[in-house]
């Protein structure tokens, strides 16, 4: 979840790691993704995380990179997303735009 990862790289880590678990699906992935989200969005209005406390660290560090326009953005696809996560028609293509997304809302600078 480092804020610098390339997407494609990120897709395959997410795709090698849903083949690894099969009890990571599509849907599980996008509600963590959610989950993630808003605790970095929380942490740029100095409160404490509501999900993933425990990667404090790391989080701190991308969310005071993050601009908060972007998470917000990314917030809102994951919502329209999360509708089609049970069956993507490519699932590859699922994993490569759902990294996008994500490292264009973590991504240091202005949004």
């Amino acid at each position: 979840m480092k804020g610098n990862v390339d997407a494609l790289v990120l897709a395959g880590q997410w795709d090698a790691a849903m083949r690894a678990n099969p009890g990571l699906t599509p849907e599980r992935l996008v509600e963590t993704l959610q989950k993630w989200i808003y605790d970095l969005i929380r942490r740029k209005f100095a409160l404490t995380p509501r999900y993933l406390d425990s990667l404090g660290k790391a989080q701190e560090a991308i969310a005071k990179a993050a601009a908060l326009p972007r998470l917000l953005r990314a917030q809102g696809d994951l919502l329209k997303i999360r509708a089609t996560a049970r069956h993507p028609l490519n699932p590859q293509l699922f994993l490569e735009d759902l990294a996008y997304r994500y490292t264009a809302a973590v991504a240091g600078g202005r949004p």
